[in-house]
């Protein structure tokens, strides 16, 4: 029996008055779910550190939002020069849209987080689509998108080659 139709099957139990709550997971899929979520987080904070290096804005918060938890973040360059981190998710069927508290308020979960600036700056919080309209209204000539992402990738190899070396 999956875990749907034993907490459907609980809940039926505890509507009539019989039985009483108990744990529906047992312990070892608990530490699973932790385990996964520390992992998530760890993977998230070294690409944190690997864009701060980078020079990229540091994100004020970041995936994952909850348990199960399937989103990411990734920089992305706007017309304007401005790097932002944006959160990123599945965005199938099974993403959450249960409410959450976020810096600019509450959101409906991470569907409604699809696309949302969650770095430090001006756009922060805004739908990264908005930014861009904003971005190209403040654009000035510079560096095309390609030209930033080759210096990006640039710095991004020396970072991983001084690391290699030891030097970080």
């Amino acid at each position: 029996m999956g875990l749907f139709e034993r907490v459907k099957k609980a809940a039926e139990r505890l509507a009539q008055g019989q039985g009483r709550p108990r744990r529906l997971l047992p312990g070892w899929k608990l530490r699973m779910v932790g385990d996964q979520r520390q992992a998530e987080t760890s993977n998230a904070d070294g690409r944190d550190i690997v864009r701060q290096e980078a020079g990229l804005p540091k994100p004020l918060f970041k995936p994952p939002l909850h348990d199960g938890c399937r989103c990411f973040d990734s920089p992305a360059l706007l017309d304007d020069g401005t790097w932002v981190v944006v959160w990123q998710t599945r965005n199938d069927d099974v993403t959450c849209t249960d409410p959450y508290p976020v810096p600019w308020g509450e959101t409906q979960g991470c569907k409604e987080m699809q696309g949302r600036v969650i770095s430090e700056g001006p756009y922060f919080g805004m739908p990264v689509e908005q930014a861009r309209v904003i971005a190209a209204e403040n654009a000035v000539e510079g560096p095309t998108v390609e030209e930033a992402n080759e210096e990006l990738g640039q710095v991004l190899d020396e970072y991983v080659a001084g690391r290699a070396q030891g030097r970080w």
